[in-house]
């Protein structure tokens, strides 16, 4: 060998990139279905037989990475020549104490029995099982046409014909979380989202506590118990949208306590609250100066609980019939000379028929409306 003549040797490293299974998996949509407790139990074996298995790669990693550092030397000694800089050697130190404290916390995660992951849904779970969480969304993206003849739209100073209009919007964004917290009797509900203006507007926002037995007890922010319509979640309508009556009868949300009593054959729910279309609302809005008292009866004649949370009746399901009532009262106090006093009182009554493949609905709905000056009001539909 010349004695001007330098040696490099240069071994290839092949580093593994170890997936981050836990932020990979924190950005999956999930399903509104429950998970039986198998399923997971299923899924986080699986978990722990990957996390070994990347464990032992980070194990082989670290020997390769050893070995490369041994050859440098040797390399070193044998050409006397001090190629590799000590910023080289500092940056090798670097990765390989990286390695190495990636695969600590993974070990550590995995001694410690963390549930996390996917099983018809993401959710995160305590190793015991005393808190539990589901992570939630929808997005409904729509396209609408109207033609209408013989129309006009003013544009300044001149107008033109625009007999045909089409867009897109997004009708609803959704998102929340659900699940329990210091054991399965305490569940907890929140669902948001962005209407299609993109104002951002809360929904459901409560908590419930189950007890021994068929009763539980919810607090918060709820749908009014009244319309059947608008109780079924957007997430499981069987059209885009509900009817007309819905949008003007149901209440939509109020808040408030909610007591509910549910065995095989009976749904009975009671609730003292600010009164309908309260969403949102502080304790000193003069919408919430009165009483409002709803309550709601359903009976099972035939078929499961759970199929009396959509409309659709799908092929194999047993048939589903139930009958059910409602009422709802709220006195304004307004306390002010120029507000009226208003008292309502709406009813309702609908039947539901699920059966393989089909689904009927009908529903009449009421509503009496008295104040302290003038006539009262009243309507059906």
């Amino acid at each position: 060998m010349s004695p001007n003549m330098e040696v490099f040797y240069v071994k290839p490293l092949n580093l593994c990139v170890v997936p981050c299974f836990a932020l990979a998996l924190a950005f999956a949509l999930p399903a509104l279905a429950e998970t039986p407790q198998e399923d997971i139990q299923k899924e986080l074996k699986q978990m722990r037989r990957q996390m070994a298995d990347q464990l032992q790669r980070m194990q082989q990693v670290q020997d390769r990475l050893e070995r490369v550092e041994q050859e440098n030397v040797l390399l070193r000694k044998q050409t006397n020549q001090n190629w590799l800089t000590e910023r080289r050697a500092e940056e090798v130190k670097t990765l390989i104490r990286e390695v190495l404290s990636d695969a600590e916390t993974r070990a550590s995660l995995l001694d410690e029995d963390l549930n996390a992951g996917w099983n018809n849904g993401f959710f995160l779970a305590s190793p015991d099982g005393s808190f539990y969480m589901r992570i939630m969304g929808m997005i409904q993206v729509r396209y609408t046409h109207s033609w209408q003849d013989d129309s006009a739209v003013t544009l300044g100073d001149d107008a033109s014909p625009d007999d045909s209009r089409g867009g897109f919007g997004i009708t609803r964004t959704r998102f929340g979380f659900k699940g329990h917290i210091v054991d399965p009797s305490w569940q907890f509900l929140l669902w948001s989202g962005y209407n299609c203006e993109g104002e951002a507007v809360v929904l459901d926002a409560h908590i419930t506590k189950n007890f021994e037995g068929p009763l539980s007890l919810t607090a918060g922010q709820f749908k009014l118990p009244f319309q059947y319509e608008y109780l079924v979640s957007e997430t499981r309508l069987q059209f885009i949208e509900r009817t007309l009556v819905a949008g003007e009868f149901c209440g939509t949300y109020t808040q408030g306590l909610k007591l509910t009593y549910q065995d095989e054959i009976l749904r009975l729910v009671g609730s003292i609250n600010d009164g309908a279309s309260t969403i949102n609302t502080t304790w000193h809005t003069r919408l919430n100066e009165g009483l409002a008292l709803t309550g709601r009866a359903a009976w099972k004649l035939t078929g499961n609980w759970k199929d009396y949370a959509d409309w659709e009746g799908f092929p194999g399901q047993d048939m589903l019939v139930v009958l059910a009532g409602a009422v709802h009262w709220e006195q304004d106090e307004y306390g002010t000379d120029d507000d009226k006093e208003v008292e309502t009182f709406r009813w309702t009554v609908d039947g539901s028929l699920e059966i393989a493949g089909a689904n009927l609905f009908a529903a009449v709905v009421g509503s009496h409306l008295d104040t302290d000056e003038g006539p009262s009001t009243d309507q059906i539909a």
